[in-house]
């Protein structure tokens, strides 16, 4: 992880690929959070198509993982693979005509998947609320997508200080309204202002 702060993806992925040798024959969920994370390298690094293989490894040991226990603490796991992967699926997706939609349908999919291994408001949900906002919007499903964000905006607002989450889903949100011409996504927008300054200044 440090060396990807410092010295970008493609100097992280030979520690990681030493990493993941010497775990080669285990199958914890430690193992497959290394699997999300040598993806997520890849990802970083330009190789999407060996980033979709470590993706779906990782996923298969993580749902095995659940299926074994049906722990709140396994379920960690597949939720985190499921949203990184859904990202994945998005990021790479057109953002309009056929494709895209198809490919957005698949990932609401996973990200459904993802909702349903964790408990309510157990790990990454608004992480998860805010990508099921996006696929949405793919789908032309605005009405759905504004009632997430709004959601997902109460939420991070309750929080102590403000995060880059809410920065995002603020963004996100102002979209979404102009995209349905409500007026409201100005004064969201002006708060998506306010929420960079103070991110900028913390």
């Amino acid at each position: 992880m440090a060396l990807r702060a410092g010295e970008g993806p493609v100097a992280a992925l030979e520690s990681v690929e030493r990493a993941l040798a010497v775990e080669a024959n285990r199958s914890d969920a430690d193992h497959a959070q290394m699997l999300n994370l040598y993806a997520s390298i890849l990802e970083s690094a330009g190789r999407s198509q060996e980033a979709d293989q470590a993706f779906r490894q990782a996923l298969a040991l993580a749902r095995s993982l659940h299926e074994d226990t049906s722990s709140d603490e396994d379920a960690e796991a597949p939720a985190m693979v499921l949203d990184d992967y859904a990202v994945h699926l998005l990021r790479h997706a057109p953002e309009q005509g056929d494709s895209a939609r198809s490919t957005a349908g698949e990932g609401l999919r996973i990200l459904d998947e993802a909702e349903n291994v964790t408990r309510p408001g157990g790990y990454g949900t608004e992480q998860i609320m805010l990508n099921r906002a996006v696929a949405l919007r793919r789908l032309d499903r605005l009405e759905d997508a504004r009632q997430v964000l709004e959601e997902l905006v109460a939420l991070c607002e309750e929080w102590d200080e403000p995060t880059m989450l809410l920065f995002a889903s603020l963004v996100e949100l102002a979209e979404v309204l102009s995209d349905l011409e409500d007026p409201r996504h100005e004064k969201v927008l002006r708060r998506a202002h306010e929420v960079d300054d103070l991110l900028a200044t913390s």
